[in-house]
This record gives C-alpha cells, sequence and structure tokens, in this order.
C-alpha cells in the first residue's frame, strides 16, 4: 500500500510503450534544431558606416567673414591674381661679345678693410701719423711693416735648496750610534778602582756638521759617581761621526751618549 502512494506502480511503468518514448525524443530533437537553423536563415541588414567623412566649416562667429575656399574662387578675375618676380629675367637681346670685369686687388696691411673716403694716391690707406691718423702726410707703404715681436721666453724659476735649520735636529741615540765611525774607550779612574764604583754615565751631545762633538755643549745629564764623569767626558770628545744629512745638506744633530764603567 504505501509503495502506490508513493512511486508509480509496476504495472503503471510497465504500460509505457516504446513508440512513445521515441516519438517523444524526436519531436524535441526537431524543436531543438528548429531552434538553432531559424536564426540562421534570418538576413539583418547592419548599419552603414562611412569610412571618411569630410570636416565641415566651423560656423562663423558673430562680426566675422569667412574667406571661401579655392574652388569657389577659381571664377575670380585674372587681374586680381598676384604674380610673383621671377629672379631670373631674359634679355632683350644677345651680346656680341662677353663683358670682363677685371677687379683691382688692393693691398694693405692683414686685416685692412678699405673704407670709402679714406685712402692714398695708390689706392692704400693713409698711415697714421702724429696729429690726425688720416693725415696723408704720411702713407703706410704695406712693405714696411713693423717687425712680429720676439716670442716671450718663459723662465722657469730653479728650485732653491732649503736652507738648514739652524737648531740641532734631535736624533734617538740608536740612529746616532750607527753612524759611530771612531770611537775611544774611556779609562777607569784610579778612584774608581780603589773604591770599586761602577755605573753610567749619560750625557747630552752636540755633532756638528762634520761629526765631531761640541766640547762646549756637551753636557752631564746623570753620573752614577763624581769618580766616572771626567773620563767619559773626555773619551766622548774624541769620537767621530758620519754627518747627518737633511734633504742632501748636513746638519747639526743632538742626542744622548751612555758610557758604561764595568769591572772585567
Amino acid at each position: 500500500m504505501l509503495e502506490d502512494c508513493l512511486f508509480a506502480s509496476r504495472s503503471s511503468a510497465r504500460s509505457r510503450k516504446p513508440g512513445t518514448i521515441a516519438f517523444s525524443i524526436l519531436v524535441h530533437a526537431s524543436l531543438a534544431v528548429a531552434l538553432i537553423l531559424i536564426p540562421l536563415f534570418q538576413h539583418q541588414v547592419l548599419p552603414h558606416v562611412p569610412l571618411f567623412e569630410p570636416l565641415r566649416p566651423p560656423a562663423a562667429a558673430p562680426g566675422v567673414r569667412l574667406v571661401p575656399p579655392l574652388a569657389s574662387r577659381s571664377n575670380a578675375p585674372a587681374s586680381a591674381a598676384v604674380v610673383q618676380p621671377s629672379p631670373l629675367i631674359a634679355p632683350r637681346a644677345t651680346p656680341s661679345e662677353i663683358a670682363r670685369i677685371a677687379d683691382q686687388p688692393v693691398s694693405g696691411p692683414p686685416g685692412f678693410l678699405p673704407s670709402e673716403g679714406r685712402g692714398g694716391p695708390t689706392g692704400l690707406p693713409w698711415g697714421v701719423g702724429d696729429g690726425d691718423p688720416f693725415s696723408p702726410s704720411r702713407p703706410l707703404d704695406p712693405l714696411k711693416l713693423p717687425p712680429a715681436p720676439p716670442p716671450a721666453v718663459v723662465e722657469r724659476p730653479v728650485p732653491k735648496p732649503e736652507p738648514s735649520p739652524s737648531a740641532p735636529v734631535r736624533r734617538s741615540s740608536e740612529i746616532v750610534q750607527s753612524n759611530l765611525i771612531h770611537m775611544v774607550k774611556p779609562e777607569y779612574p784610579r778612584l774608581a778602582v780603589i773604591t770599586k764604583v761602577h755605573g753610567a754615565v749619560i750625557m747630552e751631545a752636540v755633532i756638528t756638521r762634520e761629526g765631531t762633538i761640541d766640547a762646549n755643549r756637551l753636557r752631564v745629564l746623570q753620573s752614577a759617581s763624581p769618580f766616572l764623569t771626567p773620563a767619559a767626558v773626555e773619551a766622548v770628545r774624541q769620537w767621530r761621526y758620519r754627518p747627518t744629512l737633511l734633504n742632501g745638506q748636513p746638519v747639526e744633530v743632538m742626542t744622548t751618549i751612555t758610557v758604561n764603567f764595568t769591572f772585567n
């Protein structure tokens, strides 16, 4: 009973004939083909679009007169046409001889431009003399021009050697020690041997441009004992050094010298 209420019964489904179904399919296919083919047989006229449309003359403003085009002015009288002058004019008669024009050469100094009303009897400009520049008293001879000035000679300044410094140049004891060429060892003082004194004597010395020790500027900075000082000063005064060069020039050098006294 439930099957009969909700779904079609099996007996009704079997009652359908195949011919009815085929006819239904044929009708639907015919309608679909008609809907497709009918629009193809209709002729629709497309709107005509001109490829070129001439420009229309602008509307004239009030109080302004437009000039008519050339086509409308073609009927104008020929007298109104303007004739342009031709640069070439045909001669009225053919000359029998060819005229030769000989230009008279004008000589003068370079850059001279002849002017009207100013010239000598030979066609040359008047020379510039004392007084009136256009006085004919001194004509200018183009063959006797003033000689050109000689080329200026540029003298290059010769570099001067830099002056040597007036004050001594300070150098370390290690650098000055490498220039030592003659060294005198000091004698151990007898009193220092008896008292068994040893140590170092530090002095400040000025080496001259010749490499000698300036005795007037030799002074003791530090000494282990006053018994050692005279012997150290006397020995250092006899030392010799190679001259110290600065920019190729010998200079005085100030340095420190240390003399050590030790027991053998």
